[in-house]
């Protein structure tokens, strides 16, 4: 009996890796956020490297951003916008222009339509040109003629990669 369940795990073990490997969801972890949107629609915001909050994060890493959100207005195109906040001051972080919809990285797939859940996603580089100070980043979602479809905003660290 106890062979017979023990030749289970590594299916079972398999299994489970699969399906987070689908969901993307290994390395990222579920975090507190505030709304920034005109909607209260945001669900669950997921962000990688992020263990414990504020969300430490090293200067020239990737950090990728996955937000759930139910959709209020429809939309054929959507973009995404990242911005840190310091001492009250906005801060874009450039980063290179992504249609989302084109790119798949809205699940389920373009067009946005109202009342049905969406994770957008979206993977930044946290440029060396930032202070290692803390700060907030928000996580901006626009839709067709710059509609804001979702805003999130997290605490956050941003470090120096050798304090880590």
């Amino acid at each position: 009996m106890m062979s017979k369940t023990l030749s289970r795990i590594p299916a079972i073990l398999a299994a489970g890796f699969v399906i987070c490997s689908i969901s993307g969801r290994v390395s990222a972890k579920r975090v507190q956020f505030q709304e920034c949107g005109p909607e209260r629609n945001v669900i669950a915001v997921n962000v990688s490297g992020c263990i414990v909050q504020p969300c430490r994060f090293a200067t020239n890493s990737s950090v990728t951003f996955s937000l759930l959100a139910n959709a209020t207005q429809a939309s054929s195109s959507v973009n995404h916008e990242v911005r840190s906040y310091i001492n009250g001051r906005a801060f874009g972080l450039p980063q290179p222009s992504v249609n989302a919809c084109a790119d798949g990285l809205v699940q389920p797939d373009c067009p946005i339509r109202p009342g049905q859940l969406y994770r957008f996603v979206q993977t930044i580089t946290i440029q060396d040109s930032l202070p290692t100070v803390p700060t907030t980043l928000q996580f901006l979602i626009r839709g067709d003629e710059g509609v804001v479809l979702a805003c999130v905003r997290i605490h956050s660290l941003i470090s120096d990669p050798h304090e880590f």
